[in-house]
């Protein structure tokens, strides 16, 4: 607690080699290869990686040439491939801020694929061909990365480094979040992740050095967060309540020293904001003819009911319940607790900011997420599952070896590998309710019986690349 933001959060490599960094990003590394696949294909990852080739192959926001070379049986099923907005765009509903942070590598593999070109090499330079979406894909990888660097860095601002990275770990693999950088990386999960973690990032910045920059910075960020998904413009509620309560508190200083305090936060925030926001409300005007739209109504029928909420099921049903997909989460949510000892307004940023998602994701009719493997839509709140794990951890570390530890979280780990072992097989269905009896049982049967079949999969996966 007594270090400042800024030793923390320093990774050193030199003569000082932070260990926890280190075997993160050797074991994130390692994984990789193993396990991304660089494939677009359904309908998600095709919307989504749709606006990023639009923009550059065909300086264009019309991605119906993209849906018409990835066209399949689920495509010609998407009621949004046969809709025209008002302003003449197919109606991709997928938002395209992962385009944003696919763009830098996207546009490294289109100047390498132009200089193959010009050498006489024959590779597409189309958006299409395997440079693309391979160096997309690992875009994906690299910011999954950053999150857990990212979320080690502030953890160990309170926890030893072995807590730290123990939790990074235990929830970066124990959790979709794995999934969805390496075998599924053509969705928005992955990047809702990372803006959720720059977040905390920055609002500690800002709560430890209130300035012009830090405030700029927290606004760029919940900007960011809102282009990957609309309901992260509610990561400004805490920041507005913090900066209108400068108005008011400390009620010691003179009201002008007050309101100039929050004049101080509350322009660079909006600036902040506005120069992500101001340009996500052109691109809605520009492709669906509004500047406020909710681009998932028209094309998947997606609807909110918030009088009645599906609370109970989000958390505990067999159809992509939390709890029952991802159970080392529990131990995150019990250690909401312990972190309210530790530091009490970072506690409530985090759980408000996840009871906000978690009554979204509840009211709607999708509340299981559709075809999906776990709660998907709560990875996202990667922030939060790291810190609150790591405070249930340093409590428990005080009754028990920590190689005991270790090993419960090397459980949930496997647990979650051979699930997606079964999600990859169907052993269990894509959506709908899951027998849990006999996913369990498959948990213990899976890889022995199922290992020519993993392998095959594994050959076929390096085919398609």
């Amino acid at each position: 607690m007594s270090q400042n933001l800024d030793s923390a959060t320093r990774l050193r490599f030199g003569n000082r080699i932070d260990r926890g960094a280190v075997v993160i990003t050797v074991l994130f590394l390692v994984l990789a290869p193993l396990l991304l696949r660089p494939v677009v294909q359904g309908v998600d990852t095709v919307g989504y990686y749709s606006w990023v080739r639009a923009a550059v192959i065909e300086q264009s926001l019309d991605v119906r040439s993209s849906w018409e070379h990835y066209q399949n049986e689920l495509i010609l099923q998407f009621p949004g491939y046969h809709i025209t907005t008002p302003t003449g765009f197919i109606h991709n509903q997928w938002a395209a801020g992962p385009a944003l942070l696919w763009l830098p590598f996207f546009l490294v593999a289109h100047v390498i694929v132009l200089l193959l070109n010009a050498l006489g090499v024959p590779v597409a330079a189309d958006g299409f061909s395997f440079p693309y979406v391979l160096a997309s894909s690992i875009g994906t990888c690299a910011y999954s990365l950053a999150t857990l660097l990212l979320l080690y860095a502030i953890a160990r601002r309170y926890f030893t480094n072995t807590i730290a990275a123990g939790s990074v770990i235990v929830v970066a693999f124990a959790t979709p979040l794995v999934f969805y950088t390496f075998v599924n990386p053509f969705t928005s999960h992955a990047f809702d992740a990372f803006v959720g973690a720059l977040y905390v990032f920055c609002w500690i910045r800002v709560r430890d050095k209130p300035a012009f920059g830090t405030y700029v910075a927290l606004g760029l960020v919940i900007g960011l967060a809102t282009w990957i998904r609309v309901q992260n413009l509610l990561l400004l509620v805490v920041p507005a309540i913090e900066t209108i309560s400068l108005l008011f508190l400390p009620l010691e200083l003179d009201w002008k020293k007050r309101f100039h305090a929050f004049m101080s936060a509350v322009v660079p925030l909006i600036t902040g904001i506005g120069v992500l926001i101001f340009p996500l409300l052109l691109f809605w005007r520009t492709v669906y003819g509004n500047w406020i739209v909710n681009t998932y109504s028209a094309a998947s029928g997606l609807v909110f009911n918030p009088l009645n909420p599906h609370l109970v099921e989000v958390l505990f049903s067999s159809d992509r319940g939390l709890f029952v997909w991802s159970p080392v989460l529990i131990f995150s949510i019990l250690g909401t607790l312990p972190l309210w000892r530790i530091d009490r307004r970072l506690t409530v940023l985090l759980v408000v900011n996840f009871l906000f998602i978690f009554y979204i994701v509840a009211s709607s009719n999708m509340w299981n997420g559709a075809v999906a493997f776990g709660a998907r839509h709560f990875v996202g709140c990667t922030s939060y599952f790291v810190l609150g794990l790591a405070a249930f951890a340093a409590i428990l570390a005080r009754r028990i070896k920590t190689q005991w530890l270790v090993l419960a979280g090397g459980v949930f780990i496997i647990w979650n590998f051979l699930l997606i072992i079964q999600y990859a097989l169907e052993l269990v269905p894509r959506t709908g309710e899951v027998d849990l009896i006999n996913m369990v049982v498959n948990q213990f049967r899976v890889v022995p019986e199922s290992l020519p079949r993993i392998f095959r999969a594994f050959l076929n996966r390096l085919n398609e690349t």
